[in-house]
């Protein structure tokens, strides 16, 4: 009996096509952007700024705060029931990822290309979100000339601070 025929090469660039195909789509799939409409915010008022109380803890509004010192670790105050992360308020951020909250508030400009990309949440740290929900926006680095690890990961409904791309994350507490 005569051994079976190998199967044509046209399967293999058949199923190499359907690969290729699937990751174009995932790639290109979603524009960046913010995803949906995203609330206005108020801008701060500078380093006298007060963070609004907030009805998610029983603490008492924040005391002023003066801007974070570059390289300063932002202070969590309590943890967002929904997601089990740390808040982190908006004052207690560094002065660039307040910038890039207010880029993402305005709908842009954003200096970086990959600015407004889909975050896919692969570490699993952000609470379980259909594909495309989260965006990314870069937080610049002073004295980088590269993108650097600072982020802000942002949804409708929340947003979220990384200093060490992705292996952590802060729950901006009242933003968006």
């Amino acid at each position: 009996m005569a051994p079976a025929p190998r199967p044509a090469p046209r399967g293999v660039a058949g199923w190499a096509l359907l690969v290729l195909s699937i990751l174009l789509a995932a790639w290109f799939g979603a524009p960046p952007g913010p995803v949906g409409p995203v609330p206005q915010v108020a801008p701060e008022a500078g380093p006298t700024a007060q963070a609004a109380p907030s009805s998610e803890s029983p603490e008492s509004p924040a005391a002023p705060a003066a801007p974070a010192a570059p390289g300063a670790q932002p202070e969590a105050s309590g943890v967002d029931p929904a997601s089990g992360l740390p808040f982190v308020e908006p004052a207690a951020l560094p002065n660039e990822a307040r910038e890039t909250l207010a880029r993402i508030t305005a709908g842009g400009p954003y200096p970086f290309e990959r600015d407004g990309v889909v975050f896919q949440n692969r570490e699993g740290l952000l609470p379980e979100r259909p594909r495309g929900t989260y965006r990314e926006y870069t937080v610049p680095t002073p004295g980088l000339d590269h993108r650097g690890a600072r982020r802000v990961v942002a949804e409708p409904r929340a947003g979220y601070y990384t200093d060490d791309h992705y292996d952590s994350f802060r729950r901006i507490r009242g933003w968006p």
